[in-house]
Formats: structure tokens, sequence, C-alpha cells
């Protein structure tokens, strides 16, 4: 079972070894269930069987392990059933600068300007930061415009940003 976290536009491969089945382990079949969908098994060599799945069949909206059962039956038809789950990431991650940080008066140019950014995410995230740049006059001459960006890119590669624009004394 692959242990990595999958995005809905990816296709896992799952693969499963008969050893032992009433007509030989090359005459098992497979099928796989997930979200209320059914993939078929495709055969391979040495017993095996790989179901490649596409996790648009997993629900949308989530970021959750995803369960799936396997059932693999002989000539017999008689079954074995295994269970196990998928790591699915349908959700970019969810970023905020929080407003009591963002400076409410204008700060002197060059002045550090901290800001407390809040993500949430079911996997590993890497963040980004634009440098702030005064950008454009605001009220007539005494100041400008900074606007600083941060952006969240998750393990599967969604991403969400979010920005915070201050005042930047002349």
């Amino acid at each position: 079972m692959p242990r990595t976290v999958f995005g809905r536009a990816q296709t896992a491969t799952v693969r499963v070894r008969v050893e032992r089945a009433h007509g030989g382990a090359d005459a098992a079949s497979g099928s796989l269930r997930i979200n209320g969908h059914i993939v078929q098994a495709v055969r391979e060599a040495g017993g095996r069987l790989r179901f490649d799945v596409p996790l648009q069949l997993g629900p949308a909206g989530v970021e959750a392990s995803v369960p799936l059962e396997i059932s693999v039956l002989d000539d017999l038809g008689h079954a074995t059933v295994l269970t196990d789950a998928l790591a699915l990431d349908d959700l970019a991650p969810r970023v905020f600068i929080d407003a009591d940080t963002v400076p409410s008066h204008p700060v002197p140019r060059g002045a550090v300007v901290q800001l407390r950014v809040h993500v949430f995410d079911g996997w590993a995230v890497t963040l980004l930061g634009s440098p702030t740049t005064p950008s454009r006059q605001l009220d007539g001459a005494s100041a400008t415009a900074a606007e600083a960006v941060v952006t969240a890119i998750d393990s599967v590669g969604l991403r969400a940003s979010a920005s915070a624009r201050f005042a930047v004394a002349r």
C-alpha cells in the first residue's frame, strides 16, 4: 500500500500478491472499492494483482485517509477481503495573517514589520514570503502602501495565499 499523500488528480497504484488460491495464484481476480466505486484488478506475473486507482473517485474536499476494500477471488469464487486506506489531500492550506499584527499606523521606511501567520493543513507545507516594497501613494505625499504576501504550498501542490497591506511613512 503506498504510504504517500495523494492529490485528487493523481492515480495510486496498489498491488496485492496472491500466494495460494484454488486454481492457482495466477487464476485469482480482484476488485477494489473506494468511496462506492469499483476498480478491477490487472493481472501481473507471479500471482500479483495491480489496481490503478484514480483518486478523483475519492471524496472531494477532504484531507484524510480514505478507506478502501480489496476483494481477491479464487476460481471458485472464495473471497479474501483486505482493508486499508489511502491518504488523500483535496484541500488547499488555510492561511491567514493575524490582523492584530498588521500595523494600523504608518511605519518608517526600512523598518522591520513582524506579522503573525497562521497555516492549517493536514500535511507538511512550504511557506513562501514576498518581500514588501512600497507600491503606491496613499494620502497625498505623506505615506505609501506596502503589501506582504505569504503563500503556503502543501505536499500535493495545492496552494493558498494571504496578504496584508499597511502604510509606510515617507
